[in-house]
């Protein structure tokens, strides 16, 4: 299972392949090498991980996804403009539900950006970065070469830099 969106300026894409094994990507004069197996876990629980054991320096678009599930899950609908104040009560529930202060667990700066980034239209550019990640990544579990991601990919033009997260796993 692959999901991808793009959001504004930013976009995830979300892997989940069960029980998948693969042949780590080696160069030849290694010769063979054992296969690898990787365990993935669905989307709800990586989006259901306590925030108390993500890393440190977790992309802040995992924290900013996950309240904006955590949104739409309470209200049935996407997270738009003008829901700041329902957002930072839902955010405050869920640091203190994970023990952990807001300040420390979630950049607030950018949340609501990210929110209002789903009420604009998809960039291009943005679209083919991510479709060409995902179209790899789909190559390589389909062939079973090389390491697939686990199990987010967040990637923001405002750091203009990907990063691979693996959370709830």
């Amino acid at each position: 299972f692959f999901s991808a969106c793009v959001l504004g300026p930013m976009g995830y894409l979300f892997a989940n392949l069960g029980e998948h094994m693969y042949s780590p990507a080696t160069k030849p004069e290694y010769g063979a090498v054992e296969p690898k197996t990787a365990n993935f876990c669905s989307l709800s629980a990586a989006l259901g991980a306590s925030w108390a054991k993500a890393r440190r320096r977790c992309h802040k678009m995992y924290y900013h996804l996950t309240i904006a599930a955590e949104f739409e899950r309470q209200h049935e609908r996407p997270v738009g403009v003008g829901d700041e104040e329902a957002v930072r009560k839902i955010a405050n529930e869920m640091a203190a539900r994970y023990g952990v202060t807001l300040e420390a667990a979630v950049p607030w700066e950018g949340m609501m950006e990210f929110v209002e980034a789903g009420e604009l239209t998809d960039m291009p550019a943005l679209s083919a970065v991510l479709g060409g990640i995902l179209a790899q990544e789909v190559l390589k579990a389909a062939s079973g070469k090389g390491e697939p991601i686990r199990n987010f990919f967040f990637f923001s033009l405002a750091d203009s830099a990907g990063t691979i997260e693996a959370a709830g796993c």
